[in-house]
């Protein structure tokens, strides 16, 4: 719900970028409420990341303050659906996606009909059929899939890979600009990503193989 009031406030590609908010409240949550505790040299990474959230929200605080507070509250409630998922890591990942986005639907019906109404054109329709299946079933249960096998904190820092695209798509989809500073904190989360891969593929080599 906040990310998508989030939204309607501010542009898409803040919005998506301070959500992902989240990954930081994965390090600090993760040894307390999953006993996984982060690398050192992972939170060297997650110190370059959260530069490029500053940048992008410092960057645009003067025209859009309430829809950053706002998606920066969604980066919190992302977290702690990670966390969640992670503690499910043994069960079923599609029972899970469908039990999450089948609580949202009720924990949102009340808020829907009290602010707004359900009227939609068909078009509107086809397109909300379309993000039901496209923008959440699936890449919820991709998510929830990665979780059975790596830990939270690592899982919010390969997926700061999404808000780095978003703005390319609001851009090509709908015309949105995407401001400077959204431009320049983007890079930083793409730097840090790219650090964060490059390592895991070294660590990966250091390690014995399982393998006859």
């Amino acid at each position: 719900g906040c990310f998508v009031v989030a939204n309607t406030m501010t542009e898409a590609g803040n919005a998506i970028v301070l959500q992902y908010t989240s990954t930081l409240w994965l390090f600090a949550l993760s040894p307390w409420l999953l006993r996984e505790r982060p690398r050192t040299d992972d939170a060297w990474i997650l110190a370059v990341a959260m530069l490029g959230v500053g940048v992008i929200f410092f960057g645009n605080a003067g025209r859009s303050l309430p829809g950053l507070l706002v998606a920066l509250t969604a980066g919190f409630f992302y977290a702690l659906l990670t966390l969640m998922i992670r503690r499910l890591r043994d069960a079923d990942p599609a029972a899970v996606t469908v039990l999450n986005n089948l609580g949202a639907a009720v924990l949102l019906f009340g808020p829907a009909l009290l602010w707004g109404d359900l009227m939609a054109s068909q078009r509107e329709l086809a397109l909300l059929a379309l993000m039901g299946v496209v923008q959440f079933s699936i890449p919820y249960y991709l998510y929830a899939r990665a979780l059975t096998r790596v830990p939270a904190y690592q899982a919010g820092l390969i997926t700061l890979a999404e808000p780095v695209l978003v703005p390319v798509w609001t851009f090509l989809v709908v015309g949105e600009v995407v401001p400077r500073s959204t431009i320049a904190g983007g890079g930083l989360l793409l730097l840090s990503i790219a650090i964060f891969l490059r390592k895991s593929r070294q660590r990966n080599k250091l390690q014995p193989s399982t393998n006859p």
